[in-house]
């Protein structure tokens, strides 16, 4: 076993500084002196044990996807499944419009329904459209699905959707009518304890005013016990931390769709776990991956960018997938690190 292999255990503090690139210990954050002191790596609040990374490590870190593969359906395979999703239309749009974003999304759907397939009862799907993981809810859970969106007239309360696909050569059609409302600034329209799990997906990057409003919606409705399936992108994943070593801007740019088009907010993986936490919600399951394949830009130093993060490889996905329950109430006021401006009163400082 090479230098660069060894177990960050049995390194020394001032090794471990100098491997994640700070030249002593005042000036690290607390934060990172604590992890680095333990010779362990951030994932959500749990410390894992890393590795100084070697050349097996950063060819891992070059690969194309990162994080576990996902879980297929039953009588399924990656093909047929990727096809059947590239047939997806909605209304009158053309088979085959919403193609690319089928290429760039299956995988993240796929992790998603892995965390839903034995689930049953009631689902709430909050943001259904382009009903792709409507589609994979519908032929592959037993949940029974009310669905929301927000779009189309603020004067209607609901609209329907017609969406067309081609499975195995025979084309289907399903109607799927969704709730429509802003999820920042009303009140859900359903009872408190409606639901056994709602799915969050890819919505909470997008919140322009008040995501921990949203959340304590979603635990009103959910009852006690109930899954909270949330994914949302990674801001700490692979691809940001090589674009900023190399100067490049890693906001999203402004959206033609108006201010919730764009990605307003991103979170890292201990952030969405303390949020999580916060709003009354106690994580089972958060884990980052990829959805599309990443190709390594040609940028100078790259192979010491990643060395950089190479002892927190866990949660350099794309993507973070976290499965929760409702377990409490959610906490008064609103957490520090995500608002500012507050009135001390209002503001809770978490560790």
């Amino acid at each position: 076993m090479g230098a660069n292999e060894r177990s960050t255990g049995a390194m020394t503090f001032s090794d471990r500084l100098r491997t994640a690139g700070l030249r002593g210990a005042r000036r690290a954050p607390p934060v990172v002196r604590r992890i680095l002191r333990s010779g362990a790596a951030w994932v959500g609040e749990t410390l894992v044990a890393g590795t100084v990374p070697g050349a097996a490590a950063l060819d891992r870190l070059r690969a194309p996807v990162i994080g576990p593969s996902p879980p297929l359906p039953p009588g399924t395979t990656p093909e047929r499944l990727r096809a059947l999703l590239g047939t997806l239309a909605i209304d009158d749009e053309s088979s085959g419009h919403l193609d690319e974003y089928a290429t760039e999304s299956w995988l993240r759907l796929l992790h998603t329904w892995g965390l839903v397939s034995e689930a049953s009862g009631r689902g709430l799907e909050l943001g259904a459209n382009p009903y792709f993981l409507t589609t994979l809810l519908d032929r592959y859970t037993h949940l029974d699905l009310q669905l929301a969106n927000f779009f189309a007239s603020p004067h209607e309360n609901t609209t329907t959707q017609t969406v067309s696909l081609t499975s195995d050569g025979a084309a289907e059609r399903r109607s799927y009518t969704s709730d429509l409302f802003n999820i920042e600034e009303e009140s859900f329209p359903y009872d408190d304890d409606s639901f056994d799990v709602v799915l969050f997906c890819e919505i909470l990057e997008h919140l322009l005013i008040d995501p921990v409003r949203a959340l304590e919606e979603i635990n009103r409705v959910l009852k006690p016990g109930g899954q909270l399936v949330l994914t949302t992108p990674n801001a700490a994943r692979r691809a940001n931390v090589v674009a900023l070593v190399a100067g490049i801007n890693i906001y999203d740019p402004y959206s033609a769709h108006g201010p919730y088009g764009r990605h307003n907010r991103e979170y890292t993986p201990h952030e969405l776990n303390q949020l999580l936490r916060f709003c009354g919600f106690t994580p089972d399951t958060m884990f980052t991956a990829d959805s599309s394949a990443w190709e390594p830009p040609a940028v100078d130093r790259l192979s010491d960018a990643l060395r950089l993060v190479g002892w927190r490889e866990p949660d350099l996905g794309q993507y973070i997938f976290s499965s929760s329950r409702s377990t409490s109430s959610p906490r008064r006021g609103r957490p520090d690190f995500l608002f500012r401006g507050l009135p001390a009163s209002e503001t809770i400082r978490l560790a």
